[in-house]
């Protein structure tokens, strides 16, 4: 299977809606051109968002504590 090429701006251009902004967002950050993560401050969640992208193209969405540990995908 061929390794799907994640690219951090296309992601943030996608992710760049309503939506988006309504989660507060502080702080993006692009961890070694693979993931992004997101510091969001919104109604919800005062977190940590991890984006990656899979083998399948597929986006998964992590919920982080402060720690690093995952809460919910």
């Amino acid at each position: 299977m061929n390794q799907v090429q994640f690219n951090v701006n296309e992601t943030f251009l996608v992710l760049r809606s309503n939506l988006f902004m309504s989660w507060g967002v502080e702080k993006l950050v692009n961890v070694d051109g693979r993931d992004l993560m997101m510091k969001v401050n919104g109604h919800h969640h005062c977190v940590w968002v991890l984006i990656t992208l899979d083998e399948y193209d597929w986006y998964r969405v992590h919920i982080l504590t402060q720690f690093g540990e995952v809460l919910d995908s």
